[in-house]
C-alpha cells in the first residue's frame, strides 16, 4: 500500500502461482489487468487494487480464484458488470468495486 509504484500490472505475476495475498493498493498503476494475469492463483484470498488507474473490465478469471476472501477494486476506472464467475466464490466476504 501507497509505495508510489508506477507502470502497468507487470503480467510477469502469473508466474508467481503461490501467491496469498496481493495488496497494490493506494498506487499509480494504469491500464487494464492483463487477460490471464491471475488465472493460476490457485491459493490466493486476498487481492486489493483499490485507488489507482486501472480501467477495462472486471475479468472472468477473477471468478476462478476459489479461496478469494478479500476483493477490493473501488476507485479506480473500471467499467462493465460484474463476471458471472463470481456466482462460484463461496468464501467470498469483502468485495468493494465502487
Amino acid at each position: 500500500t501507497e509505495n508510489n509504484l508506477h507502470g502497468k500490472l507487470p503480467e510477469d505475476l502469473k508466474y508467481m502461482t503461490n501467491l496469498v495475498q496481493l495488496i497494490l493498493s493506494k498506487n499509480f498503476i494504469q491500464g487494464q489487468i492483463p487477460a490471464g494475469l491471475f488465472s493460476n492463483f490457485q491459493s490466493m484470498n486476498t487481492l486489493y487494487l483499490d485507488e489507482n488507474y486501472l480501467n477495462g473490465q472486471v475479468p472472468d478469471e477473477l471468478g476462478h480464484l476459489l479461496l478469494l476472501r478479500n476483493l477490493d477494486l473501488h476507485d479506480n476506472s473500471l467499467r462493465g458488470t460484474i463476471p458471472n464467475a463470481f456466482n462460484i466464490l463461496t468464501d467470498l466476504v469483502d468485495v468493494r468495486l465502487q
